[in-house]
């Protein structure tokens, strides 16, 4: 599930990590050279960087993140939706909770009576409070943590 509306994108968590790459480059296919488009254009190149092509077809993106959170250390994927103020779904039962990457990576591991469903990365230029008519200048930069071996 990949959906985008004025609020951002929200991808399912079942999601390949290749898919939500393409996902966040189509973001940035209209050719508009904005703040929010180049946001979106690092998220996706540096989300390339991760993991061999055969990982990113095969590895979820919720499968890396609880990953993250129950080792206890963010990978590139998790640092890069933290830094842009991605939030995550759980459902636990039948209550269903929204929590900033930052309070998911820090909270205990998921039981086995919660799922993680989905992550939103937020539409730039609201998160920022930035109406249209507005210009300023943004850099946001991102770097691999290691090499893959």
């Amino acid at each position: 599930m990949i959906r985008r509306d004025d609020s951002g994108i929200n991808i399912g968590v079942a999601v390949t990590i290749s898919k939500a790459i393409e996902a966040v480059k189509e973001c940035n296919q209209h050719g508009f050279h904005t703040e929010e488009n180049m946001v979106y254009k690092k998220i996706a190149d540096h989300m390339e960087k991760v993991a061999s092509g055969f990982i990113q077809n095969s590895a979820s993106l919720g499968g890396n993140l609880v990953m993250a959170q129950r080792n206890h250390f963010p990978p590139d994927i998790a640092t890069v939706l933290l830094a842009v103020g991605s939030l995550v779904n759980i459902m636990n039962g039948l209550k269903s909770e929204e929590l900033t990457m930052e309070e998911f990576l820090r909270r205990p591991e998921l039981d086995s009576k919660s799922i993680l469903l989905s992550v939103k990365i937020p539409d730039w230029n609201r998160l920022m409070g930035i109406s249209s008519g507005t210009r300023m200048n943004l850099l946001f930069e991102t770097y691999r943590a290691a090499h893959n071996p």
